[in-house]
């Protein structure tokens, strides 16, 4: 007597999103075990998953901070209905950003590794974008964990403000804030801003990621990472260059 069969539950599938999940975090204990653990597969969804998790309450948090300083400050300065005008403002800002916190972090990933896959044409021509965009991915752990840690940092000091008189959350751990603020002029604090322990980790990570996935010397690896991180640190540089020049140009003061 023959039995039917039943499939069993993909237990499996659920049990490898759950350790891509995790690995998001033991890759910054123990990189070189973690992308040696996934030779032979490329997670995207479960490093999405729970850093997208982490982002929805970090960005969360940095709007709320945002929200009660803005309000703190038209309160001493404005009337009550524009006081309530800017609060409904600020709270469709919170939803809208919350919202948009998974899928910005996709785009961000999906630029960073189109940017890699150029460069990987011409120096490793066998590279492929699934890889790359797997290695971002694995790799954004510090970056989340640079922006919880200046939302920490915020939380307990309070924000800065631009000249426009809008709040910011301005990187604790920078080069920049161990110069004074009017060091160099905005582009080298723009710069020195972009530069903290969290992104030189991330970069390293790039690196070791391609290193062992992709068999190469480290140097080559360094071609294909290095011109990325350094375009992303200079178009996050020029954004905030752009945003300033763009507070003076509506008639409030530098500084």
């Amino acid at each position: 007597m023959t039995l039917i069969s039943v499939p069993p539950v993909p237990a499996g599938r659920f049990g490898a999103f759950v350790r891509d999940m995790r690995a998001t975090g033991e890759v910054l204990i123990s990189p070189v075990a973690t992308f040696r653990r996934f030779r032979d597969r490329r997670p995207l969804l479960g490093p999405w998953v729970s850093l997208s998790l982490a982002m929805l309450m970090v960005t969360l948090g940095t709007v709320s901070i945002t929200q009660r300083a803005a309000t703190h400050l038209l309160q001493e300065t404005a009337t009550p209905e524009m006081v309530d005008r800017v609060e409904a403002s600020l709270h469709q800002m919170k939803v809208f950003s919350v919202a948009m916190a998974p899928l910005s972090l996709a785009v961000r990933w999906a630029g960073i590794a189109l940017l890699m896959w150029a460069l990987g044409v011409l120096v490793s021509p066998g590279t492929s974008f699934r890889t790359l965009l797997s290695v971002v991915a694995l790799s954004a752990a510090p970056d989340v964990l640079g922006r919880t840690t200046d939302l920490a940092v915020t939380w307990h000091l309070g924000p800065e403000f631009r000249p426009d008189l809008t709040p910011s959350i301005s990187p604790a751990t920078s080069l920049a804030a161990l110069f004074p603020a009017s060091f160099g002029g905005p582009w080298v604090t723009a710069l020195l801003d972009q530069l903290t322990p969290f992104s030189i980790w991330t970069g390293a990570l790039w690196i070791l990621g391609l290193r062992e996935w992709e068999d190469m010397g480290g140097v080559r690896a360094a071609q294909i990472v290095l011109p990325p991180w350094i375009a992303v640190r200079l178009t996050g540089a020029a954004l905030e260059v752009v945003r300033g020049s763009l507070a003076s140009l509506g008639g409030f003061p530098p500084g």
